[in-house]
């Protein structure tokens, strides 16, 4: 769009490990590296009619966002009837799309300026 071309080639994945102490207790690791794709509708600079009371207009300087996750799952089954688990997790953002968005529009605000 625009004259600009936007591909993002890298190893996306998602690992899953799940371990069994014994028929009650069990551990699951999941880990993951994806990308966050912008969609050309958000993109596009044109003003964009939604219905008939809103309008929408893009941001052609978005770019895709990295990001990866790591989350660890206990389970315990006592009983058939009965299940309680304990999770946690990190996340993290690589490309700061919020940070490098406003960056931009400052630097375009102050040289209309």
């Amino acid at each position: 769009m625009d004259d600009k071309s936007m591909s993002d080639i890298v190893p996306l994945f998602n690992l899953d490990i799940q371990y069994a102490f014994n028929q009650k207790n069990s551990l699951n690791l999941s880990a993951s590296y994806n990308c966050n794709f912008v969609d050309q509708s958000d993109k596009t600079p044109t003003l964009l009619q939604e219905n008939e009371l809103l309008y929408k207009t893009g941001n052609p300087d978005l770019e895709n966002t990295r990001w990866s996750s790591v989350d660890l799952q206990y389970t315990w089954l006592p009983n058939n009837m009965f299940q309680v688990t304990a999770s946690g997790g990190w996340s993290r953002y690589f490309d700061r799309p919020v940070l490098c968005l406003r960056q931009r529009l400052t630097a375009r605000c102050s040289a209309l300026l």
